[in-house]
């Protein structure tokens, strides 16, 4: 009884295969999380004048490794009358980020 038991129960159990990500779908989700970094920004939700404007990315020499450059305008925190803009490099490795870079100017 406890064989044809065992031998039931294992026809139940789900195996599937696990779809692998390709570079593309990585990239993508790396792209999407830069992407919500900058826009989760605290400068960017308190003086954002613009939406973020992708300007490119850039594969790295590492493993699932990128690097997106995103800019907007903002209104100056030092001087409110000013409108700057502001630039956010954020590199992204294996879906985290794991560095950025930010840099904020007069508008020219």
């Amino acid at each position: 009884m406890l064989l044809v038991l065992t031998v039931s129960l294992a026809g139940c159990v789900n195996q599937e295969t696990p779809v692998e990500e390709t570079d593309e779908d990585i990239l993508k989700e790396s792209k999407d999380l830069a992407e919500a970094y900058v826009l989760n920004h605290e400068d960017y939700m308190r003086y954002n004048v613009t939406e973020p404007v992708f300007l490119v990315s850039e594969k790295l020499d590492c493993s699932n490794c990128w690097s997106f450059t995103y800019e907007f305008d903002l209104i100056s925190a030092k001087y409110p009358d000013v409108i700057d803009t502001a630039t956010i490099t954020v590199t992204v490795q294996n879906l985290e980020v794991v560095e950025t870079v930010y840099s904020q100017g007069m508008k020219d």
